[in-house]
């Protein structure tokens, strides 16, 4: 084993961390942002549900 080994395989290693948590990090905020879309769409949707059972028995709404 020469000593370039002694400097290679550390900076290798140390190398893989840092690109390791860089595509970690990156894929923790792509989680977080398509959660709180998701959140976001659900919302809608339940506020659209909402209104709408609101207008169905609304009696005054089909007189409108």
């Amino acid at each position: 084993m020469t000593s370039d080994h002694f400097f290679y395989i550390p900076i290798i290693l140390m190398l893989g961390f840092i690109v390791g948590l860089l595509l970690g990090r990156r894929a923790g905020v792509n989680s977080v942002l398509a959660e709180q879309e998701k959140e976001a769409r659900r919302a809608a949707r339940r506020a659209a549900r909402a209104a709408s059972a609101k207008d169905a028995s609304d009696p005054e709404a089909g007189n409108a």
